[in-house]
């Protein structure tokens, strides 16, 4: 067994971050690279679906979007009312956690008097494993975080979710803020591996 391909595969599982308020408050811009993304993702992940496999698909991505937005959604002036939701979409170890660190994330929302709303914008099942009861889903996120007193900021981000079917069922994992790479950027580094892949002249 390969185990620097294990450690590459446990590496890329989406996870629920240690300081979760925090996390959702920590957000990026994301530019019009999320095209191409979903659009890759999706045809990848649809291209032999089956009817059954397409609904089970289906249930997982309405259940995913739904967990992110709600995941990205809490009120400062009702913090219970948003850590039950959070609680009722998450299963397994995102699940515990959210229990277990709910009295000290409580404490930071009201803390940061702040209130965030999310709107998914798009999405996608980039991975299921139907059998196992297990998918990935890609999605881009709309939040606007409003402190008390200010003006609301909205900026967009792109999460992960790990899903896991449950009897009561799909419920998210685990979750992860997953970076894009800005236009400028892509296109400094196309600019040096273009220069690395020139020789070098003689001078004549």
């Amino acid at each position: 067994m390969n185990t620097s391909a294990e450690a590459e595969t446990k590496d890329r599982r989406p996870r629920l971050p240690s300081n979760i308020v925090v996390a959702a408050l920590a957000l990026l811009v994301v530019t019009a690279a999320f095209a191409a993304w979903f659009g890759i993702s999706w045809w990848r992940a649809a291209a032999d679906d089956s009817a059954e496999l397409a609904q089970t698909r289906d249930d997982a991505l309405r259940a995913g979007q739904s967990a992110i937005a709600t995941f990205n959604t809490l009120d400062y002036r009702k913090p219970d009312e948003g850590f039950d939701r959070w609680e009722q979409a998450s299963t397994g170890p995102a699940h515990d956690e959210i229990k277990k660190n709910r009295k000290t994330n409580k404490k930071q929302l009201q803390q940061a008097k702040a209130i965030t709303t999310a709107k998914v914008l798009e999405g996608a099942v980039s991975e299921l494993e139907a059998d196992k009861g297990k998918a990935t889903v890609l999605a881009a996120v709309e939040v606007s975080v409003r402190p008390q007193g200010q003006q609301a900021s909205t900026k967009q981000i792109r999460l992960e979710a790990e899903m896991t079917r449950t009897n009561d069922g799909w419920k998210l994992s685990g979750i992860r803020q997953v970076e894009v790479a800005q236009p400028n950027q892509q296109g400094q580094q196309q600019g040096q591996q273009g220069q690395q892949g020139q020789p070098e002249g003689n001078g004549n």
